[in-house]
């Protein structure tokens, strides 16, 4: 194997996670090669400097964070019944209001729209003839038109 490829091993090989093959190649390179070989000794002592052991802690410590967990847990689903039977309420009142107002308004205008109507049937019905008519005197126009 060639340094870089080594070397990008060294890591594994420490922890021990790699193949026994690899381990016994990358050993006999380290062997061979006094570069890696120096690599590997100041990649051994950072990582023997760093290595962080795990603390053990008391059943207490344990039985105590428990308890916190729990009791945030409990809260938490306090305020969201809280918030939950306060909001529902409230935005059904909201949409209710909405509702009453668009629909109201919309009612409104449909009323009065009603009215313009049946105030000007006479002339509406009047233009509807009028349309009518200025069809059928251009309909020879028409006709020549969809003929070409």
């Amino acid at each position: 194997m060639k340094c870089k490829e080594i070397e990008k091993e060294l890591i594994a090989y420490y922890y021990k996670e790699t193949e026994p093959s690899m381990d016994a190649e990358i050993s006999k390179h380290l062997e061979d090669c006094e570069m890696c070989a120096t690599s590997w000794k100041k990649l051994k002592m950072t990582l023997n400097a760093v290595e962080v052991k795990e603390l053990e802690m008391p059943g207490a410590f344990w039985n105590k964070y428990l308890g916190r967990v729990y009791w945030k847990i409990k809260n938490r689903k306090a305020q969201k019944r809280f918030f939950t039977s306060r909001l529902v309420p409230v935005t059904a009142g909201v949409l209710t209001l909405l509702l009453v107002v668009f629909g109201g308004l919309r009612l409104y205008e449909s009323r009065q729209e009603d009215a313009f109507i049946s105030s000007n049937y006479e002339i509406l019905r009047g233009l509807d003839v009028y349309q009518n008519l200025e069809v059928l005197q251009h309909l020879e126009e028409i006709e020549a038109m969809h003929r070409a």
